[in-house]
């Protein structure tokens, strides 16, 4: 239930959006997709990542320009 309510919060909130160049619990990618329970992280080798919605609460999320992506990992 809290994983649907953190989902929730960030669909409205919208810290991140989907496009958008981040690291995350510490993962680094392009913001996928955000659904009620997981933000999906594609990675650099195109592996995709799902990172729980109720990780994303509380936690730094570093916005990154596409230059700072190679550098920040």
């Amino acid at each position: 239930m809290g994983q649907a309510i953190a989902g929730l919060f960030l669909l409205i909130i919208r810290p991140v959006k989907v496009g958008d160049n981040v690291t995350i619990a510490g993962e680094t990618g392009i913001v996928e997709e955000i659904t009620t329970f997981y933000t999906y992280i594609k990675k650099e080798d195109n592996d995709i990542v799902l990172i729980p919605n109720n990780m994303l609460i509380g936690q730094k999320i570093y916005l990154l320009k596409k230059e700072e992506q190679k550098n920040h990992k």
